[in-house]
């Protein structure tokens, strides 16, 4: 039996390091009280039982996967979500020296927070400033106790214990009927489709009289309200889901974010994204770091290409543009194929594809099916929290498949060889 105390657990964004993992035999387990952990940890004990039964030649797939890149004529690359910072790294490298599109994630649907960062910047700050000095926690139209359950805890676990930190007034706006409008103090429920007609109203509320009351008291008394709420602390943060609204023409993002920086007039305010791509956002600082551009990258030419959500991998699946798809795959993959546009799932389902998967097997009836171990389980890479900061996945070591680094490192030096 090997017990590891306290590594990372890469259940969801959050990277919980407090958490304390028993590995016996081919299984792990774990007494934290969270929902999500406990579905990694049953998600993961069924791929280390179907993994313990699987054999593979990894020196003849690597090579069977590098042909393809080479011969094909539009290769695309995606599901960097799945992967470890440092695989990531060497996916794009794969990606340069094969000429193909990379990506980070399937679904184009949870761009909204780029788009919004590309036009306004934004202002953030690390989960131990919000803890130790923030008054004030605003979740909108997200539900961290379902995604993100032990979030809320640990806001409230601050090293400083200052009023501020200890008497943290928490909103919710969105759903009423949601799991974290249950233990919150203040519900302002607000439809998606009156997202936008809300958000301006609290913008207007500020503007119009600095505390969050306009002069001539039009604007609805819910949108007053809040205005005077976040105007009123001392230092506050937004954390935002996604909306259903197509990311390119989300606007209520792109407001909510205006708004914090607006609201910087008055007072302190941060805001993070609250995610749910695994390890998108050390995904979108890799190819920002090595191509210019976070997300959706053509490398078929002599310099990286960008142009929004063109050669994002579903607008590249929807037009049936690639030839060859190497994805990284991982707990919630299936979840991305499903909102998948039909025209990209359709293509999916019959391009030639190898499939590098951490997850039960997950074949997709492809060509090329590489299993490798899971990050934050026997893969010790690094991966990025929902507020940017990379951490040591430190793992549980429980069968051994090898790394996806290990084996892109692999493609990649075949790939340089010739």
């Amino acid at each position: 039996m090997t017990i590891k105390k306290h590594p990372i657990c890469t259940g969801c964004t959050l990277l919980c390091d407090d958490v304390e993992f028993e590995g016996n035999g081919l299984s792990i387990a774990s007494g934290v009280d969270c929902t999500v952990a406990q579905s990694f940890i049953a998600n993961t004990n069924q791929f280390l039982m179907a993994a313990s039964a699987t054999t593979q030649n990894v020196e003849e797939l690597s090579k069977s996967i590098c042909d393809s890149l080479r011969s094909a004529d539009a290769p695309l690359i995606v599901g960097l979500n799945h992967l470890t910072t440092e695989a990531q790294q060497l996916a794009w490298r794969i990606a340069d020296i094969a000429g193909a599109r990379i990506d980070t994630t399937l679904s184009k649907a949870d761009r909204s927070s780029i788009y919004a960062l590309q036009r306004i910047g934004k202002v953030t700050a690390s989960l131990g400033e919000i803890g130790n000095r923030g008054d004030l926690i605003v979740f909108w139209f997200c539900d961290p106790m379902k995604t993100h359950p032990r979030l809320i805890e640990r806001l409230r676990q601050a090293k400083r214990q200052t009023k501020a930190a200890v008497n943290k007034r928490i909103i919710v706006v969105g759903d009423s009927s949601c799991a974290t409008a249950k233990v919150t103090d203040d519900v302002f429920s607000v439809s998606e489709s009156d997202a936008a007609d809300f958000i301006r109203n609290v913008r207007l509320a500020l503007r119009d009289g600095g505390g969050g009351e306009s002069p001539s008291g039009s604007l609805p008394k819910e949108a007053e309200q809040l205005a005077r709420l976040l105007s009123a602390s001392k230092y506050g943060s937004w954390f935002y889901g996604h909306t259903k609204i197509i990311a390119e023409q989300d606007d209520v993002t792109l407001a909510s974010q205006k708004l914090v920086r607006e609201l910087n007039d008055h007072t302190r305010f941060v805001s993070l994204a609250l995610r749910e791509d695994r390890n998108g956002a050390s995904g979108e600082n890799v190819l920002a770091a090595l191509g210019g551009f976070p997300a959706a990258v053509d490398l078929s030419m002599s310099i990286p290409q960008y142009n929004g959500a063109e050669y994002a991998a579903e607008t590249v699946l929807e037009n049936g543009e690639c030839d060859f798809v190497l994805l990284f795959s991982g707990w919630g993959t299936s979840g991305e194929i499903e909102r998948l546009s039909s025209a990209g799932k359709a293509y999916l389902a019959k391009v030639p594809k190898a499939v590098v998967s951490s997850d039960v097997p997950f074949g997709l009836d492809s060509e090329y099916l590489v299993q490798v171990d899971r990050p934050g389980v026997n893969d010790f890479g690094e991966f990025c929290r929902i507020d940017d900061v990379s951490i040591a996945a430190g793992g549980i070591v429980v069968g051994e498949l090898g790394s996806a680094t290990d084996f892109l490192r692999l493609v990649f030096e075949r790939l340089c060889s010739n």
